[in-house]
Formats: structure tokens, C-alpha cells, sequence
């Protein structure tokens, strides 16, 4: 049961993405373990902060139902860019990353999402997708993945 209902959050998150306004900005991984989303839109977080633009919200309200399907734990990934900290809220990227993790689980638990199934991780500057030697890089570096894990076969 469980399974299908797995099955059929997937397509409907894939369908979500190619047919929708994501397309050119996010893209779905899926493997027997896991379905990995990665949303590089041209601007997630600003250089710094960890507070969600506007833009950003509205791409998280197109994948909020296809997400609230899923029966499964789902793993929200923090990235930033290479601009070191100097001074401000958070004192490293570490921290930064971390807390546009929990920015997102923020959105998604007062959308309705069940807490009991979000995890938060940081990986600050040390993953990043481009090379962070222009502005526009670093945009998409400052991103979030959102990784749902697959319910084993039996």
C-alpha cells in the first residue's frame, strides 16, 4: 500500500516538473533508494541570508502537493555559496546552510507536512554544483535538495 502510494507521489512530482514552471529550474534524480530533487532557481536565498525569496516560495507551493504525498522520511539539504561569513547571524556557511534547511522544513510543516517525517542537513559551501566564480554560479549554489527516501521492496 505504502508502496504504491510512493509510486504514484513520484510520477505525479516528476509530471509536477516537466509540465510545469520548474522545469528549467529543477530537476528530479530517482533510485531504488532515493528520489532527489534539486531546485537551482536563479535566486533561492540571498547572498547570506536564509530567509526564502519570493520566487522561491513559489516554487515550493507547486511541489507542496506532490510532496505531501509521499508517505516517506524526507531529507531537506542546505547549500550555500563560497562568500565567507564576516559577521552577521550565522558565523559560518555550516550554520547558514543548516538554517535554509530549517527555513524550508519551516514552510513545508505550516503548509501541513508531518513533522515526524522531515530531517534538516547542512553542507554549507563544500557541495557545490557550479563554480563559484560568477554571481550567477553562486545563485544557484545557494540551494535547496530535497531528498525522499524509497520505502524498501519486499
Amino acid at each position: 500500500m505504502e508502496q504504491q502510494k510512493e509510486k504514484n507521489a513520484a510520477r505525479v512530482l516528476r509530471d509536477t516538473i516537466e509540465h510545469g514552471r520548474l522545469k528549467q529550474y529543477a530537476h528530479v534524480e530517482m533510485d531504488e533508494k532515493e528520489i532527489k530533487l534539486t531546485l537551482e532557481l536563479p535566486v533561492f536565498f540571498e547572498t547570506g541570508s536564509a530567509e526564502i525569496t519570493d520566487s522561491a516560495y513559489n516554487a515550493l507551493n507547486t511541489l507542496l502537493l506532490p510532496i505531501k504525498e509521499f508517505p516517506n522520511d524526507i531529507i531537506i539539504e542546505g547549500h550555500t555559496d563560497n562568500v565567507p561569513i564576516l559577521g552577521g547571524k550565522y558565523p559560518s556557511n555550516w550554520e547558514l546552510s543548516v538554517a535554509r534547511a530549517v527555513s524550508v522544513i519551516d514552510f513545508l510543516t505550516d503548509k501541513g507536512i508531518n513533522t515526524k517525517q522531515l530531517v534538516a542537513g547542512g553542507y554549507g559551501e563544500f557541495h557545490p554544483l557550479y563554480a563559484n566564480d560568477t554571481d550567477e554560479n553562486k545563485a544557484k549554489n545557494r540551494r535547496i535538495e530535497i531528498t525522499i527516501l524509497r520505502q524498501a521492496e519486499d
